[in-house]
């Protein structure tokens, strides 16, 4: 009888651990959202409305892409270190928005446009980035000499 009976709380205290366990790693798997972003998540239905203000540079990916996939982390620092700079650093899923996609004639991914209300500038330099904050950097000083009068 006593072995029985340590059998039983062995057995409960196994399904107890079991059990605290499971919710510990519910628990963690629920949390492990993403991070928050300086990069804005753009979609077809908030496109228009918050590219009609500002300069956004904007990365038109796919999720299955794995070049997109290795950028995207990239793109992620891009983003926050142009935080306050005046450009927007954007994503949107090209594959899943495709009203977007074939508007801006997506071919290819991951394709980099700037979007400054009605003017889009293709972004054709490599990857890294110095390259990305470099383009943005410049695109700004330009824009703003034109603005200024100062020409182009």
């Amino acid at each position: 009888r006593t072995s029985m009976c340590c059998r039983k709380k062995n057995r409960m205290r196994s399904l107890i651990l079991l059990a605290a366990i499971t919710l510990a790693s519910l628990a963690v798997v629920g949390s492990a959202q993403k991070p928050p972003s300086d990069v804005v998540e753009l979609d077809d239905d908030n496109f228009d409305r918050l590219t009609q203000e500002g300069v956004w540079f904007i990365n038109f990916y796919a999720p299955w892409c794995g070049h997109c996939k290795r950028i995207m982390p990239v793109w992620e620092k891009a983003g926050t270190e142009m935080q306050n700079s005046g450009i927007k650093f954007a994503r949107i899923d090209a594959d899943a928005e495709t009203e977007t996609t074939e508007r801006f004639k997506i071919q290819a991914y991951p394709t980099f446009k700037i979007v400054d209300k009605k003017k889009v500038v293709d972004y054709r330099g490599d990857h890294q980035l110095d390259s990305f904050i470099r383009f943005a950097k410049e695109y700004l000083e330009s824009r703003n000499k034109q603005e200024s009068g100062g020409g182009g």
